[in-house]
């Protein structure tokens, strides 16, 4: 029997379904960029550390917690919930950590993505991975260069805007991941809050079950012992009653005998 009102169940099937759903259009994103553009190439320095990658692993991690709160909700399990929520505070943790690292080490960080950026497009026209990754970047944020088109010695790529007071690329990736950033955390808060509201529900009503139930065994074990003692008061009534009766036979006997000795 389940332990939520269907109106709470279909909500929470609902709301973990959509979570797995980004986490499926996270991860194929993350693939796709894998397969198309390696935007690794920007900084030589971390090759592995490609746009692809991070939304790969993000992705996949999103629909195991989904996946674990998906299951949970269907199951009713205890240690699945327990789990989806355990992991969505890791998360939030771990957004955190990283909202603190990148503003200790904001300026740091500036300088190393300002010099690779800065390095890339002087390997612009030699290196057809690194023009690949530029064209892509500045074809799907709508940007020119780094911080305008005046980073373009030569001239501003095809895969420009034509607008020639566009915003730079550095900005608008800045802007875009601190969006996304921000939802991300807002959306991890209240599915955290949610949970832990469902979870201290189902935690409440279960004791409460216990309870009642702790209850209906004593007045159970309660009625039964009256039920006993009535059983004996009316045993010994009877008791009582049937050696009354004996005893006056017994008396109306006497009488007859002495009647006779007369």
């Amino acid at each position: 029997m389940r332990r939520y009102p269907r109106t709470t169940f279909c909500f929470r099937m609902l709301w973990d379904s959509s979570f797995q759903i980004c986490g499926c259009c996270i991860l194929g994103f993350g693939i796709y960029l894998l397969i198309h553009n390696n935007f690794g190439v920007l900084f030589h320095n971390l090759p592995s550390l490609t746009l692809g990658n991070v939304f790969v692993i993000v992705g996949s991690i999103i629909m195991v917690v989904a996946f674990l709160g998906c299951m949970g909700s269907i199951k009713e399990n205890k240690c699945l919930l327990m789990s989806f929520f355990i992991l969505l505070l890791i998360i939030l943790l771990a957004e955190v950590i990283l909202a603190i690292l990148l503003f200790v080490y904001e300026q740091k960080l500036n300088e190393y993505v300002a010099k690779g950026l800065t390095d890339s497009i002087h390997r612009y026209h030699s290196d057809n991975s690194t023009k690949a990754a530029w064209d892509s970047i500045q074809s799907f944020l709508q940007c020119c260069g780094i911080n305008g088109t005046s980073d373009w010695t030569s001239g501003p790529p095809a895969s420009c805007p034509s607008d020639p007071n566009v915003e730079g690329c550095y900005a608008k990736a800045r802007l875009w991941f601190h969006s996304n950033f921000l939802y991300i955390g807002i959306i991890t808060i209240c599915v955290c809050v949610i949970e832990r509201t469902n979870q201290t529900k189902s935690i409440t009503k279960k004791k409460k079950k216990k309870k009642e139930k702790k209850e209906k065994v004593v007045q159970t074990e309660r009625e039964k012992e009256e039920r006993i003692l009535k059983n004996k008061f009316q045993a010994l009534k009877k008791v009582i009653a049937d050696g009354k009766s004996e005893t006056q036979e017994g008396s109306k006997r006497r009488e007859e005998v002495n009647t006779w000795k007369i």
